[in-house]
Parts: structure tokens; sequence; C-alpha cells
């Protein structure tokens, strides 16, 4: 594993697929929504950027609130050795297919959730970026005074989410879900087991 990988050892849902720690974090953001007062319901079937009919089963967003069409994108912080710093990226975020969109950070602490509503951060890929989605992406400081622990990155990205959110478009922090009391420590510990996040000749 990396060394931003061991942060995340033993961290709840770390050990899971991509696809499965997305829907399970899916259903944590539709549960926080609905402990806020919002009606979520399964999302209506429909047809995808191509314009072809999704099989019995898709769906082009994820649920629905009210009658708004929602998409939940979720992330785990990576650390970039050739830049020195954490990244947090969101990928295949379809504009044209939700009216909503959800992110859902996950630290080995907690799960950061927001409603995004912002323009910076998104990249485009040319002539892909209909069918496959843009890309928004956030960096916590780097260099020699950066984020040198994932604890002092995870308060850069937060920082940067919350300052370039749109609040007059509905950007907002929803919610923070922390795992259990020890699971923090569990997850250090054995971290620490494996060695820093940082290789010695970076700390000079």
């Amino acid at each position: 594993t990396t060394k931003g990988a061991d942060a995340y050892d033993e961290a709840p849902l770390a050990a899971l697929s991509g696809g499965a720690r997305g829907t399970a974090l899916e259903v944590l953001v539709r549960r926080v929504l609905e402990a806020l007062g919002g009606e979520t319901a399964d999302a209506d079937g429909g047809v995808d950027c191509a314009g072809k009919k999704l099989a019995r089963g898709r769906t082009t967003s994820d649920f629905k609130l009210r009658d708004e069409r929602c998409e939940v994108k979720s992330a785990l912080m990576c650390w970039n050795k050739p830049t020195r710093r954490f990244e947090l990226e969101f990928w295949c975020v379809k504009k044209s297919l939700h009216d909503r969109l959800f992110l859902a950070f996950m630290t080995p602490e907690a799960v950061h959730i927001f409603e995004y509503a912002g323009g910076r951060g998104r990249s485009t890929k040319g002539v892909a970026t209909e069918p496959d989605g843009e890309t928004i992406k956030f960096t916590a400081n780097g260099g020699k005074h950066g984020s040198r622990t994932w604890q002092a990155a995870e308060r850069d990205l937060l920082k940067k989410i919350h300052y370039y959110n749109n609040k007059r478009r509905g950007g907002r922090y929803l919610a923070c879900v922390a795992f259990a009391p020890g699971d923090a420590e569990r997850v250090m510990r054995l971290g620490a087991e494996k060695g820093d996040f940082f290789d010695a000749e970076e700390e000079e």
C-alpha cells in the first residue's frame, strides 16, 4: 500500500471496493438528509447521456429528494508523492443528469457530507466530458510548510471545499458523521506500525 493508504488501514468502509463503498456512502447521505427533514425516494429510470434507454434497475441519478434528482459522489484522500500533498477527487460528475450534487469526503475518523454547488475544482475531458463526466478535484497545501499529516490535509480540504461552494446556489455543509469511539486510535496505531506517510528524505 501507499503511505497515504496506511492511514485507512482497517478504517470502516476502507476495505470495501470503490463501488461498494460508494453505495454505502450514498445510503449514509440519504439517511443524513432524512434526519434533516428531507423526504428521499428511489430514483426513476431514464436515458443516459447518449440518449439510450437504461436497462431495468438502472437509473441516471442515485435518488430523489422530493422531485429533484440527486447524485452522490464520494472520495478518500490520496497522497500524491511527486507533488508531496494530499488530493481529493470526485469522478464522473454528469451535470445534465442531476439537479443536486452531494459530496461525501471520508477520512480515517469520519465522513464529511456537503451539498456542492460550486464551480471551482471542476475539470473537463474535452469531447469525453459529456459521456464520462467531469472531475471535481481539491488539493491540500503542499511544500515545506504544507499539510504534513492527514489531519492537517483534512482541515485544508474542508476549508477549500467550503470556500468554493456557492451558498447562493444551494451549496452547504450538511454533516460530519464520526466513526465509533476508538476507531481513529486503532487506525493510527496500525498505520504507525507500517511507518509514517512520508519517506525519510522527504522530512529533511
